[in-house]
């Protein structure tokens, strides 16, 4: 057989079958963005309302796990958005 070029509408196809919004390195680049957004801004929130009402420490750990639960919430609900219901 001899090797021939794929038409142009052949190749748009390829394209068709990637998963959308770049596969697992994509997904897994957001959602290391997202733990640290989460993460450092309960820090940030937890210290500045440690400041203001002089509460110790207490608050950044509050903050830090508030950011934390939220960081877990967005994972999970992306991983079963993933997954879909065919999967």
């Amino acid at each position: 057989m001899i090797w021939r070029r794929p038409s142009q509408a052949e190749e748009v196809g390829a394209f068709k079958s990637r998963p959308a919004g770049g596969g697992l390195g994509a997904s897994g680049m957001s959602l290391g963005v997202t733990w640290a957004v989460a993460l450092v801004g309960g820090l940030f929130v937890g210290r500045w309302l440690d400041q203001r009402l002089g509460t110790g420490y207490i608050l950044t750990v509050v903050g830090l796990l508030g950011g934390m639960a939220v960081a877990l919430v967005v994972t999970i609900r992306t991983g079963l958005r993933q997954s879909g219901p065919d999967r």
